[in-house]
């Protein structure tokens, strides 16, 4: 599924009902990165990791790297995967971004935080960066 967050961001969750992107006859991906973001929880230990891949438009890979981030649930730690791949992007002045992950909890949760304000300080920061890739 790809959706549509904000100008020049897109979300994508796999095994979900596909919707199309609002755009799609004049959408291009040939400028755009791909940040792939997968994460884990250890069920014996409740410790939490986030994987991140940056792929150009060939699926060539740029970036890729992964952070523990102690306990923690994998809803926060998909947010942190993206909140951190969002962070490199923006510092590397790339402005549009497809992000691709599993989970569409993640997915609606920072879509329905653009419409009202987040209780989650991680979704917050995530609409930050949008916002400055957006301008």
């Amino acid at each position: 599924m790809i959706v549509s967050l904000k100008r020049g961001s897109l979300l994508d969750a796999a095994n979900t009902t596909t919707r199309t992107f609002t755009q799609a006859s004049s959408f291009s991906t040939s400028n755009w990165i791909r940040l792939y973001s997968d994460s884990a929880v250890k069920v014996d230990s409740g410790e939490a990791t986030a994987e991140r891949v940056l792929r150009d438009h060939h699926g060539h890979s740029i970036i890729g790297f992964n952070r523990i981030l102690g306990q923690g649930s994998i809803f926060n730690a998909e947010l942190w995967g993206i909140l951190d791949g969002l962070t490199i992007l923006h510092n590397k002045c790339w402005d549009k971004v497809s992000i691709r992950i599993d989970r569409v909890e993640v997915i609606q949760a920072i879509q329905a935080a653009f419409s009202r304000t987040s209780n989650s300080a991680l979704i917050r920061r995530i609409q930050q960066l949008l916002s400055k890739m957006d301008q």
